[in-house]
C-alpha cells in the first residue's frame, strides 16, 4: 500500500491543483479533514477536465451538483485545527485511483481514475447529490481515458 505522500506525487497537475484547492477550502471552512467532496468540488471548479467532459456528454445539471456539494459541506462540523488532514476516505480513493491508473499503464492519476475508484467504491463519497457521477459504468469511463 502506497503512503499518502507518494500518492499525492502521482497526481497529474490538474488533480494536484484541485487537491491544493481542497486543502485551502477545508482550512477556510475550519474542517478537520479533506474529504472526496472537497476535492470533487475543486475539480468541478477548475473545469475542462474529465468531469467536465462527462458532464457535457451526459448532460448533468452541474449547478445542482455544485449546490448539493456546497450544501453538504456546510453541514460538516467546524474545528480549530490549524491544518486539515487527509481523510481515510480520500486516501482510499487515491489508492484505488492509482490502482486503475497503473493497471492502464499510466504514470499519473487523472480525474477519470478518481471517478473509476468512486464508481467501484461509492461509499467513499457521502454527498447524495453526487449520484450522477456514481451511476456511470466502468466501460463508460474507460472510453473517456483515451481523450
Amino acid at each position: 500500500m502506497e503512503n499518502p505522500a507518494s500518492l499525492l506525487r502521482r497526481l497529474n497537475p490538474y488533480c494536484a491543483r484541485a487537491m491544493e484547492g481542497a486543502a485551502s477550502l477545508c482550512q477556510t471552512r475550519a474542517h478537520a479533514e479533506i474529504l472526496p467532496e472537497h476535492w470533487l468540488l475543486k475539480l468541478l471548479e477548475q473545469g475542462e477536465g474529465d468531469l467536465t467532459v462527462l458532464a457535457r456528454r451526459y448532460e448533468w445539471d452541474m449547478d445542482a451538483i455544485w449546490q448539493d456539494l456546497l450544501g453538504w459541506l456546510d453541514t460538516l462540523p467546524r474545528s480549530v485545527r490549524s491544518r486539515p488532514q487527509l481523510s481515510d476516505s480520500i486516501e482510499t480513493l487515491m489508492q484505488q485511483a492509482w490502482l486503475f491508473a497503473s493497471l492502464n499503464g499510466e504514470e499519473h492519476i487523472r480525474s477519470v481514475h478518481l471517478l473509476m475508484a468512486l464508481v467501484d467504491k461509492p461509499k467513499l463519497a457521502r454527498c447524495d447529490g453526487l449520484w450522477p457521477l456514481l451511476t456511470l459504468g466502468q466501460s463508460q469511463l474507460e472510453r473517456l481515458r483515451g481523450l
